[in-house]
Formats: C-alpha cells, structure tokens, sequence
C-alpha cells in the first residue's frame, strides 16, 4: 500500500478539524488516545476520547487508539490491559489498537523484561478481540526490546527525521514529527500549535476486515458444530430412554446399553460423551455442574417456561435430566427415573417397567430443580467485530446437507418436512408405542396416538394408507419409494423395518440435488 497520512490526537491537541486535515494534507486516519496510566495520575480516560473518536468516525477516517502507560512490571501490564479494553468497549476500529511505550524508567528494564510487559499487554487485547499494536521510540526499537518476539504485532516507530527510517527495519506506521494544519510545515520537535503526523503503509483496515471474517466464518462453524453435538446429545438420550430397554440400577450405572442399565447422571453424562462434549471428571449430579461448567456450560436460573433442547436440568443433590425438544411448558424431558420396583437397586436388567428411563413432558421436580445448564459453546479470538450471535439449539449453518449417520433425530425430519411442506418442528409427533419396532431408526417422535402430519404427507408421497400412524407397512413404502429412487436401504430391502440402514438411504435422498419428496 501506498504511504496514507494518519495523525494520532489527544486531549493536547484541542478541537481537531478533522474536515480540514482531509481536505488540505489528504488525511486517511486517525490514531485517538483513549487513556492512560501515569504515575500522577493513575489509570484514567483522555478528556478528548470520546469526542475525537466520534468526530474521526463521522469524517469517514480510519480510527485506532493508543494507551499511553508508564508500567514497569507485568502485573501492572495485566491491569492496564483491563483497563484499555473496558475504555474500548461499544466503540468499533479499523486500524490496530496501540501500547505507548515511551517513559524512560521503561527504557532501564532488561530487554526480556520489556519485551514481557509489552506481550502481556498485546496478547491481552488479542485474546479480547482487537488488533494490537506497539508504539515506540526508533533508538528503543533497536535497543531496548526483542524484535524478533513482537512480529505478530503492528508496530508504529516514531522516528523525526525527514527520510524513512530503513535502518528500523520493516514498520507498519512512521511518526515522523509534527504538522501544522493551516500551512502543512512539518517539523522534527515538538512546536506548539502542530499535530503529531505519520505515515501508514499497511492497509490495516482490509487485515482487520478479513481477520473480522474469519472469526465470524470461526464462530458460524463453531456455531455448527455446538448445535450438531446439542442435537445428538438430545438423539442419544431420546434413543436411550424410547428406543432401548434401559434399566434403573444404582449399582450397575456404568451398563449402558439396550438392555442394560443406568442411572440419571450416568445417562446424561454418557449421552453428553456420546455427542462428543468434554465432560471432565463428571460423575455424578453433585460434581456436574463445576465440571461441566468449565468447559462452555453455564448455570443459569431454572425458570422452565425458558428451557429449550439440550439443557440439563439439574438438582445438585438428587437428580437431573435432559431437554430433548420443545421449548418452556411444551418441552419434553428425558430421563432415568427409578426401577420396576420403585428403588435404586437390585431390579431386573433392562426396562422392566416401561418407565425406569422415560420421555415426559417438562415438569417441576419434587425437589425443585437448582439449575439449567445451558451450553454456550466455545469462543474463538481474532478482530474484534461489531456483530454478534448466540448459540442455539437450532442448526445454523449455510449448508442444508444432512450428516448421513443412520440416527433419524431432529435433523433429519425437519429436513423432511421442509421437504414435503410440512409444518416443521423436527419432530414426528403422535404415533403409537406399540409400532415402534417397525422404524427404530427414527429417535425423533413422540407418543401422543393423535397422528402426524408429516406421516400423512408422507404415506400420501408412497402410496401408502394416509392415517398418520407410521406401521410396517408404511415403513416398506417409503423403503421401496427409496430404492425406487435408487437410494439403498440395505441388505434386507424393503422389509419393513425402517432402521439405520434405511435412514441413511432417506438421509441421503434429502440432500440429493434431485431431492424425490419435493
């Protein structure tokens, strides 16, 4: 990029007429000091912070900021980044964001010293989102830190002299002395009435814009991925406690499988390491939440009229359970509750019951429930951007392709719905209990026997009898609909047992460019 005209401005330098700076020397942006931390004074805010920032935003210019320091320890740098970053909150830059280095007590630490202080800092505005940077003398540059460790910084070498200083090395901005506005004299020292003036030569603003794209592409897969574990951690749970026989027994909590045995933590934890969440040393429902809590989980007021799916509901002392679709009063929980006889332990392997793990609508727990644990997902550094999104349990992605895994969860029957105009809620709702065996592949349905309008649709889209009630033989028509449309069910065929095998097939017709239940 081409030398741009940046000026760096404070409370020194009055009412700055940015207008004029642009229309007489060309100015391209603005360097406005937001603060500092001076042995008199202490940490504390320029006076002419917020109106240069404001007036520099509006002129159109280029802004970045500065933070003039006098600390000597890496503590301090710690503490002075705190403050920087509280000082630039709910304000937007294009150009980096810079420590003043320039006391002479700073100058008489060792290099390494320096050099720590400095990186403390910058990492610390890094880590909070914005592009940092060093402001320092040229002599200081050369001979009072380590380069070679501040690479991954902007740097802004005030050097007053008339030719570019080379012997600086590679630099991003020049001070190189001050200006007068009104005849454009410049000059190598300090002279009243004149504005420090600099030379840019890294188009800063295009770094940060891309740095800010690649944090929100960052945060849109991250997004992704959180919503695709929260959906299968609600598919694993619904299968375990719908799908499967699985038992109630204190004693044999570890034996999960269809036809073993749990109990309600060990099954949500176990759900959660099945959706591929880092649980820690999680084991139980009095160390969940500190676990689960440091690693992107937070605990939130349990007020159910919010819950959504993927929340963990969790009394610390006796019990907890897990939103797998709906939201507030219409949620539907599942859970292990207790077994066939109504203890602990010593029933019967699997479920003998029908009711020691179960799918039920949301409800207030005897106990009362101590909290939601809520996942937020993880956080990614980089620029920082002027627009946020919040994790949620519905997927957002820019892509409508189907993970083809054989699990016919939440997922999966939006995608259908959206299909076949449907209303769409990720979820085949109504159908009777005792058909269950014929389409085991699907996790996402619920047992109200009043029918499903997304099973009318498709039994109408097969041939099969519209009733709404998904039976064998509507599991055989969609399976031959499918081979029809030369998507495999598997070895077996048509047979009418819609498992995994077929769900794939149905997985892998719902992305096809040529999708058949449009």
């Amino acid at each position: 990029m081409e030398r741009k005209a940046v000026i760096d401005v404070s409370h020194w330098d009055g009412n700055v007429n940015y207008a004029l700076w642009i229309k007489k020397h060309n100015l391209w942006g603005v360097i406005v000091k937001c603060g500092g931390n001076e042995t008199k004074l202490g940490r504390y805010t320029d006076s002419q912070y917020e109106t240069n920032y404001k007036k520099a935003k509006a002129a159109g210019l280029h802004v970045g900021a500065y933070y003039y320091t006098v600390c000597t320890s890496v503590a301090e740098a710690k503490k002075d980044a705190e403050h920087i970053i509280g000082l630039l909150k709910g304000h937007d830059f294009d150009m980096p964001i810079y420590m003043d280095v320039e006391d002479p007590r700073q100058f008489k630490l060792s290099k390494s010293t320096l050099t720590a202080i400095i990186k403390t800092f910058c990492d610390a505005l890094i880590k909070a989102g914005y592009y940092a940077g060093l402001y320092i003398q040229g002599s200081a540059w050369l001979n009072n830190v380590n380069k070679d460790e501040l690479d991954e910084y902007a740097n802004w070498i005030a050097w007053w002299q008339r030719d570019w200083p080379t012997a600086a090395g590679d630099i991003g901005m020049w001070q190189q002395g001050t200006k007068r506005l009104t005849d454009g004299a410049l000059y190598y020292d300090d002279v009243s009435g004149c504005t420090d003036f600099n030379w840019c030569v890294i188009d800063y603003p295009s770094r940060i814009k891309a740095k800010q794209n690649k944090l929100e592409n960052d945060k849109n897969e991250q997004r992704v991925k959180d919503s695709d574990k929260l959906t299968k951690f609600c598919e694993w749970m619904y299968t375990a406690c719908a799908v499967w026989s699985l038992g109630y027994d204190q004693y044999q909590r570890q034996n999960i499988y269809d036809g073993g045995e749990c109990d309600c933590s060990s099954l949500v934890i176990w759900a959660l390491k099945k959706a591929g969440f880092d649980t820690g040393s999680a084991s139980y429902t009095g160390n969940m939440s500190s676990n689960l809590t440091a690693r992107g989980w937070k605990r939130i007021p349990a007020d159910l009229s919010k819950a959504q799916p993927g929340d963990i509901l969790l009394n610390d002392n006796y019990h907890t359970a897990a939103v797998i679709s709906g939201n507030g009063w219409n949620a539907k929980i599942a859970q292990a509750s207790i077994d066939e006889r109504g203890r602990a332990t010593g029933g019967q392997t699997g479920d003998q019951s029908g009711n020691e793990t179960n799918v039920k609508n949301i409800y207030t727990y005897s106990h009362g429930w101590d909290c939601i644990l809520r996942y937020q997902g993880a956080t990614t550094g980089g620029a920082k951007t002027t627009t946020s999104s919040s994790t949620t349990t519905n997927k957002t992605t820019t892509s409508t392709k189907l993970a083809v895994d054989g699990i016919g969860g939440y997922e999966t029957i939006k995608a259908w719905q959206k299909s076949l105009g449907t209303p769409v809620d990720g979820v085949i709702s109504g159908q009777l209990k005792g058909n269950q065996e014929y389409f085991k592949g699907i996790v996402s349905v619920t047992w109200e026997r009043t029918g499903s309008a997304l099973v009318k649709a498709i039994q109408k889209k097969v041939g099969a009898d519209v009733d709404g009630y998904w039976g064998p033989d509507t599991s055989k028509k969609i399976q031959e609909f499918l081979i029809k449309h030369k998507f495999s069910v598997g070895p077996d065929g048509a047979d009418g047992y819609f498992g995994p095998n077929s769900v794939k097939g149905l997985q892998k017709s719902l992305n096809s460019k040529n999708n058949p239940w449009k």
